[in-house]
């Protein structure tokens, strides 16, 4: 078995194959840009963005799959907005759910069946982590505004 993601098994062997390619993995971070007057703006670091997935996967027939049963696999995952683990070899690359499908009918029988399907499938991953109060943030409840300075003894009047 070359992965898995839920239902839906990566796997290559002489009878039957229905594997992936284009693995692409999007991983960000949330940034804050804090602009000051007369100075270039700071930066702050926020958390990690979730991270994003994309793989392709061609479904055919001669390959051993009903394409579209597999599908259907898919469809299910995604409209029941479920999180499942996407495993690589023996790699648990987290959980994810399925974003989006873009699905290309390539070949169609007489009948209308199609016999090669493309599909590329976008995860999202699912975060389990939850919120954590930053013990750094500072509530500013007073501010204090100058208005007159005494020169003679530096000490705001």
């Amino acid at each position: 078995m070359v992965g898995s993601f839920g239902n839906v098994i990566f796997e290559a062997a002489y009878d039957k194959t229905s594997t992936f390619k284009n693995l692409k993995l999007d991983e960000g971070a949330r940034i804050q840009t804090h602009n000051l007057i007369n100075v270039k703006p700071r930066i702050e670091f926020m958390a990690n963005d979730l991270k994003k997935l994309s793989l392709s996967m061609k479904l055919k027939a001669e390959l051993g799959i009903n394409p579209t049963e597999r599908l259907d696999i898919l469809r299910t995952i995604k409209e029941s907005g479920e999180n499942e683990v996407l495993m690589i070899g023996s790699r648990n690359l987290g959980s994810y759910c399925i974003e989006s499908l873009k699905v290309e009918e390539k070949r169609i029988d007489q009948q209308g069946i199609p016999w090669e399907i493309d599909v590329s499938v976008s995860l999202l991953e699912y975060s389990r982590e939850t919120y954590i109060e930053s013990s750094t943030v500072k509530n500013v409840t007073e501010v204090n505004t100058v208005k007159n300075i005494d020169y003679e003894t530096g000490e705001a009047v």
